[in-house]
């Protein structure tokens, strides 16, 4: 899927899933804070064509089952 979304090569796609280490964390503000820097980055240099909220596409009710979520 990330592969047609960005029109990479399947194989190009493949290797940066396979050497990426993913933590699954619990979602904070800081983890949402991170997530709008990155897409105000993406804003200002032009690869989104404008400015959004991304906290509404995060939701917290599986903290308890992360990394350092609290139960």
């Amino acid at each position: 899927m990330w592969a047609e979304e960005t029109g990479l090569p399947e194989d190009v796609t493949l290797a940066a899933v396979m050497n990426r280490d993913i933590v699954v964390v619990p979602v904070d503000q800081a983890v949402i804070d991170s997530e709008q820097a990155m897409a105000d980055a993406f804003v200002e240099n032009e690869l989104l064509p404008e400015s959004f909220d991304v906290a509404p596409f995060f939701i917290d009710q599986f903290n308890e089952f992360t990394e350092g979520g609290q139960g």
